[in-house]
């Protein structure tokens, strides 16, 4: 659309400045013949428009996120955290919580597939309650396929207190899009 205005703007600039130069020859009007300089119209800033939208890219949230999440500080003193086994299952979840001097959960949680892994995603003590949050994720390779099939992925997380152990401790799963309490065990 610009580039219409812009063309039909030079064209007229141009009739008009080649008008100018047929209008007298030398002599007629007694001048010698040199055009006079005449003001050119300034240019002026046009605003530019660009054919394509910029588009910003917002995640997605997905139920899988394709790398490890990441741990959080824990108030524990130490913690240790291991995926002991990952099997073909029926994606179960459920966990078993040990006081042996610390708190020992020893658990299986649900992977939709067999690239699934699992990680802590969080561990903290509030008014007495330890919290421990579990989550399997999808970690794989580019080019890497994986087995269609539910997995049982089995771990142990350890944590060892300076001073008293928390009176309570909860266990949750976020596994195949939910979000659910596992395991709650007091001392």
């Amino acid at each position: 659309m610009r580039r219409r205005e812009l063309l039909a703007g030079t064209g007229a600039l141009a009739a008009t400045a080649l008008a100018g130069c047929l209008a007298g020859g030398p002599g007629e009007d007694g001048s010698s013949g040199s055009p006079e300089p005449t003001d050119s119209p300034e240019p002026t800033d046009t605003p530019t428009q660009t054919d394509t939208p910029t588009q910003t890219d917002s995640p997605t949230p997905t139920d899988s996120p394709t790398s490890s999440p990441t741990p959080t500080p824990l108030p524990p003193s130490a913690s240790s955290f291991a995926v002991t086994e990952v099997t073909s299952g029926q994606g179960e979840n459920a966990a078993a919580v040990a006081f042996d001097g610390g708190v020992t959960v020893t658990g299986t949680i649900g992977g939709n597939n067999g690239c699934y892994t699992a990680a802590l995603e969080s561990a903290g003590v509030s008014d007495g309650t330890l919290t421990v949050v579990v989550r399997a994720f999808e970690e794989k390779d580019e080019d890497e396929m994986c087995t269609q099939a539910l997995v049982d992925i089995d771990y142990e997380a350890r944590f060892s207190f300076e001073g008293s152990l928390p009176g309570r401790v909860v266990v949750e799963h976020v596994s195949m899009g939910e979000t659910r309490t596992v395991a709650e065990a007091t001392r």
